[in-house]
């Protein structure tokens, strides 16, 4: 996941994150996850990335949660409700 970031953080500056997610038929696929207060979400079609490196969620949380030392929490941060799902 950190490899897709990396190749996702020119296009989506400000904070955002990547996990998996359960899927019946990939067993697994990548989300994006972004805060409420960025609206930011990109056309991927657009982008010359391989199809396994991109995102086929977005959920948009009210708020990431953050450690003291200010790094995003991203499992109790997806463990919320989100307050959109965009497929």
């Amino acid at each position: 996941m950190e490899e897709i970031e990396k190749l996702l953080d020119p296009i989506l500056p400000g904070a955002f994150f990547c996990w998996k997610e359960p899927n019946d038929k990939w067993g697994e696929i990548l989300v994006l996850c972004l805060p409420d207060s960025d609206d930011k979400l990109i056309d991927f079609s657009s982008l010359s990335l391989p199809a396994w490196k991109i995102p086929k969620k977005t959920y948009v949380f009210s708020q990431f949660i953050h450690s003291d030392s200010g790094k995003i929490l991203r499992k109790p941060t997806f463990d919320q409700i989100p307050l959109t799902i965009h497929e």
